[in-house]
């Protein structure tokens, strides 16, 4: 874990041209906290695999059910140790996934990362790696290969995470994670319907202080365009359709709990 402090410290001396105090919030990730996840938690979680998010109840998910024998290493127990680590702007969380990637093939350690983003209004990067731990089992102490969360947020969508959690975790234990029902899009008065939204609503602020932050410091890849070569460079070609790209939903967990 130092060795991960360390690393995380110097990769931020690369971070928009060298101003390594725009990475994180605080300054420094040398305080990161590990946590274990709670024991109610936990059983949530190996029912929402086994059971909920289950299409082939009551035969097993394509990845095995999760049972006492499997529950360190199975693949989708992926948040038994986890730690959050806070970025100041929008583009810092994938910065900082795409470093650690580097860090864990140089060392021969298996990881994956992904981008976390739900029709709640959660918007993160989500960072896993293998790491030997020794764990009691029945009578004996066993090394077990298990994975570690580390969660890649923004300051701006740690704050509405604290707030809306309790409402995701009801949710989706008692929901599919493909589950379809959109009645509370028309429901302003719902804290359902405020919280996604406010969700969203950071997320467009949060890119729109980041590319302001680009323009102040010159960090833009190009030239800026005044305003109206803009609206002319936008505008689609008379007699053509415009392309619009549509990314899927990632139905996974989320933020304080996500895919926990």
């Amino acid at each position: 874990m130092n060795d991960l402090i360390r690393y995380l410290n110097e990769i931020a001396a690369e971070y928009a041209g060298g101003r390594p105090h725009l990475l994180y919030y605080p300054v420094s990730p040398s305080d990161l906290s590990v946590f274990t996840k709670p024991y109610q938690s936990l059983l949530n979680k190996v029912y929402r695999i086994n059971c909920i998010n289950n299409r082939r109840f009551p035969d097993r998910p394509d990845k095995g059910f999760v049972d006492y024998s499997s529950m360190y290493e199975h693949e989708n127990m992926n948040d038994l140790l986890r730690a959050r680590l806070v970025c100041k702007y929008m583009d810092g969380p994938k910065f900082v996934a795409s470093a650690l990637a580097s860090f864990c093939k140089e060392r021969c350690i298996k990881s994956k990362y992904y981008s976390m983003n739900n029709d709640l209004g959660y918007y993160a990067w989500h960072f896993y790696f293998r790491i030997p731990v020794e764990i009691m089992v029945n009578e004996g102490v066993e090394e077990k290969c298990i994975w570690f969360e580390l969660q890649l947020t923004t300051q701006l969508s740690e704050l509405i995470t604290g707030l809306t959690h309790g409402l995701y975790e009801g949710r989706r234990s008692t929901q599919p994670s493909n589950h379809t029902d959109q009645k509370w899009r028309w429901e302003p008065r719902s804290q359902l319907f405020r919280s996604a939204y406010l969700g969203h609503t950071l997320h467009l602020l949060e890119g729109v202080i980041q590319t302001f932050r680009d323009e102040v410091l010159d960090l833009m890849p190009g030239k800026d365009m005044a305003i109206s070569e803009m609206e002319s460079a936008s505008a689609p070609i008379s007699g053509s359709a415009p392309t619009v790209n549509a990314e899927a939903m990632a139905g996974r967990d989320s933020p304080s709990e996500a895919d926990s």
